[in-house]
């Protein structure tokens, strides 16, 4: 989720920037700086391998719609979690191929 805000700071000319040991846990905090280093916007996002809560996706939204717009960071936020998720499922399957292989080749090889 930071890739996607990292490519939208770049295209208004601002960039994102972790703010080490400030978030606890799994959570980490980032800032949206422009060119001269000053403070845009911040958010926070957690390390967790799945989909965002609407609570986390309120904040980040309130963090950074001064600079994106409503609309934009929700939607772009919605598609990314979409294709999240058909990367687990893409990913899963794949994973069950494998197994489904090394089967094979253990009843072969008997």
């Amino acid at each position: 989720m930071s890739r996607l805000v990292r490519r939208a700071a770049r295209e208004k000319g601002l960039a994102v920037v972790e703010l080490p040991g400030r978030g606890k846990g799994p959570h980490q905090i980032y800032d949206v700086v422009d060119a001269e280093g000053k403070a845009r916007g911040r958010f926070g996002l957690t390390s967790r391998p799945r989909e965002p809560s609407w609570i986390v996706l309120r904040n980040l939204e309130e963090g950074l719609a001064h600079l994106f717009g409503d609309q934009d960071v929700t939607e772009q936020l919605h598609r990314l979690a979409a294709l999240e998720d058909e990367l687990h499922t893409v990913s899963a399957d794949r994973d069950a191929v494998n197994l489904s292989h090394q089967r094979v080749n253990q009843l072969l090889n008997q």
